[in-house]
């Protein structure tokens, strides 16, 4: 009823309705019952595939791959892999006397040297043994991710701490809609910040994060900061923070490095106000209110030094802004230059952030799903003239845009299924394949 290609749900809801109804259900506590054998995921890939020919409106014989690669949907076995590396960030969740910490290999334990390493269970298998120790899935999910990921602990912030309320109005933490236009953000941005830098109590900083990626697809990300007293810049810095970090994490050490460097800079010159502004709405949100997450470290950090200023003297302010970047602010211009050359310097033994343990599995996705892509362009199919859409996490244009009836023709006419001649005379030989219109324009000039 829903996927009816005349009156039905658009295809984009008939999307969200299946990933919200039916592929959720079906990969539920996948990391725990999936081992990679094929007889698991037979039944999950017939259900999904049923879903796409209704997602699509496509005919039963249309090849899934086509539909796949058009609803952005990819193949149940790379799903359930992904869904397995992602389980492994939530063991840095996990307290260190947890049952799950007591079974994975010794390098989980005492990482933090707050949580005493607690004991291992006794070996079952004799050293003389000749049969290995099994495999548990706990113990590949421990492979996929490494004990060097900072610990998030979900309990870092009590249920009674400090709020932005309870330094009202002294704490502002500013952010706007991402829908707004961001060339009228820029004009309100210069007018807001005019009447500040005349005033010697003010000092105004900004901070961004960078993220570059060379020619052969390695990363490395770096911060930069800015502070100005008036007219003149009294401070900047950048930080380079290596490859395993991302551009949100990159934005959260920058504006924990340009607020250490304003408070220092504030004590000894009669400043009471600090702006901070950077052009990361996420970094913005959390610099104090911490959430379980990457760069927790970080952020508490952050949260420490505006509570330690704020509470020094009732005469002080903070405010931190989201501003929109590459704008032609001259200030956010000059941080972001110096967070790109950061990009450009190497670290020995840099750090590894939980976002990009993330980002990492999608990425993973993503490509080994383009390799059997690139398969399937080998096999002769009527889909491989207008298969040019490599697969990606998001739908494209056209499945997004185009009305549900016009879409259910188009995906017809891209696969090859559909109500035409060739479709009849290859699948269904006893319908007659030729043209209709020119059987009536026969049948008239007879008659």
């Amino acid at each position: 009823m829903l996927g009816n290609t005349v009156r039905g749900l658009h295809q984009c809801l008939l999307r969200t309705v299946y990933g919200a109804c039916v592929h959720s259900v079906m990969t539920y506590a996948s990391p725990v019952w999936w081992d990679g054998k094929k007889k698991h995921t037979n039944k999950l890939t017939w259900v999904q595939n049923a879903c796409l020919r209704h997602i699509c409106a496509a005919f039963r014989t249309t090849p899934i791959h086509a539909l796949e690669i058009d609803s952005a949907i990819p193949p149940i076995p790379l799903v359930l892999e992904c869904l397995s590396n992602n389980a492994t960030s939530r063991f840095h969740k996990l307290a260190r006397t947890s049952p799950i910490h007591l079974r994975i290999s010794q390098e989980w334990h005492g990482y933090d040297c707050t949580y005493p390493a607690p004991p291992l269970p006794p070996d079952k298998f004799h050293p003389r043994s000749r049969k290995p120790p099994k495999t548990t899935c706990l113990t590949k999910l421990a492979l996929c991710s490494s004990p060097c990921i900072p610990h998030i602990d979900i309990f870092a912030i009590s249920p009674w701490a400090q709020t932005t309320a309870t330094f009202s109005p002294r704490l502002l933490i500013r952010s706007t809609n991402i829908d707004d236009d961001k060339e009228k953000a820029a004009v309100a941005h210069i007018k807001h910040i005019r009447t500040f830098q005349s005033d010697p109590s003010h000092i105004l900083a900004y901070s961004d994060g960078s993220l570059h990626k060379d020619e052969i697809g390695q990363q490395s990300a770096g911060a930069g900061w800015a502070g100005y007293h008036g007219p003149h810049e009294v401070f900047h810095g950048s930080k380079p923070l290596g490859p395993y970090m991302e551009i949100y994490d990159a934005e959260a050490t920058a504006i924990n490095a340009v607020l250490k460097a304003a408070t220092d800079y504030a004590t000894g010159n009669n400043v009471t106000h600090i702006h901070i502004f950077a052009d990361n709405q996420a970094a913005v949100q959390m610099a104090f209110n911490v959430v379980p997450g990457s760069s927790q470290h970080t952020n508490l950090h952050t949260r420490s030094l505006i509570t330690s200023f704020l509470e020094s003297s009732n005469q002080h302010h903070v405010e931190i802004a989201w501003t929109p970047g590459h704008k032609n602010i001259v200030s956010n211009e000059r941080a972001d230059a110096l967070a790109k050359t950061a990009t450009e310097i190497a670290i020995d033994n840099p750090p590894i952030s939980l976002s990009h343990k993330k980002s990492q599995s999608r990425q993973r996705l993503v490509s080994n799903w383009t390799e059997e892509w690139r398969k399937q362009l080998q096999r002769p199919s009527a889909f491989l003239q207008a298969n040019r859409f490599a697969p990606a996490l998001k739908p494209c244009e056209h499945f997004t845009h185009t009305p549900r009836n016009i879409y259910s023709q188009l995906i017809q006419c891209r696969t090859g299924h559909a109500f035409m001649g060739e479709y009849y005379s290859k699948h269904v030989p006893t319908e007659d394949h030729s043209c209709r219109v020119v059987n009536y324009f026969n049948h008239v000039t007879t008659s």
